[in-house]
């Protein structure tokens, strides 16, 4: 419901201008190049194509990821990195950002504010409609004046981009290697977000590798294991 997004995005912006605790691991455009190139070529690129990819092919989706996310660089702050409805508790006596419970803190990180940002409006696992996105994302940058509106849609762009990439091949790695195909059924969902954030510029160096090797009828899921057997 809406009253909840909005209220989960003003907890979040109240999160994102407390300074971080110290110790916590970048999760900046190297660390996400690195796990989301090992996830998606490790995982969905061999279900997908029945081979691992080549050098060559290793090499270029960590330079298109890179390329999309250096442009960001410079926002650091805390970063829960799972901040979506499950994790999220509504506490019905509080006001305010204290009205939002937040759980599972064990992945936090330092990284770009749009991260989990896109996490909440842009789910892997459930729908948020579209007028639900808007109202969140309007009340977390009401409340953070100093961003630009522009940059930051261009970095929710990118970061939804790389974790729909990732999280698409999650869900292969869920099916095939802890034998979980459940989660398969996300996938659509995440195929089709990844489209959306294809189509805007910030994404153009993604956008250009998987044009160049991933063809429009390979985007999506492979069969579950035991469908593929």
């Amino acid at each position: 419901p809406l009253p909840l997004y909005e209220e989960a995005a003003e907890a979040l912006a109240t999160l994102h201008a407390t300074p971080p605790p110290p110790g916590l691991p970048a999760w900046d455009a190297a660390a996400m190049t690195r796990a989301t190139a090992a996830t998606f070529l490790d995982w969905w690129w061999p279900a997908a194509f029945g081979a691992p990819p080549g050098s060559e092919i290793r090499a270029g989706l960590e330079a298109a990821l890179s390329a999309m996310l250096a442009p960001f660089a410079g926002a650091r702050g805390i970063v829960h990195r799972d901040y979506f409805p499950a994790n999220l508790m509504r506490l019905e006596r509080r006001k305010g950002a204290r009205r939002t419970g937040i759980l599972d803190f064990q992945d936090a990180g330092i990284g770009h504010p749009a991260y989990d940002l896109v996490s909440l409006v842009e789910d892997a696992r459930r729908d948020v409609a579209p007028e639900v996105r808007r109202a969140a994302l309007a009340r977390y940058l009401a409340l953070r004046p100093g961003l630009d509106r522009g940059e930051f849609l261009a970095a929710m762009a990118a970061h939804g981009a790389q974790r729909h990439l990732r999280v698409a091949a999650l869900w292969v790695r869920l099916d095939r290697r802890d034998g979980k195909p459940q989660y398969l059924r996300h996938g659509p969902r995440c195929w089709a977000l990844l489209e959306r954030s294809l189509s805007q510029p910030a994404c153009e160096p993604l956008r250009e590798f998987l044009d160049a090797h991933v063809p429009q009828e390979l985007r999506r899921n492979p069969p579950a294991r035991t469908e593929a057997a």
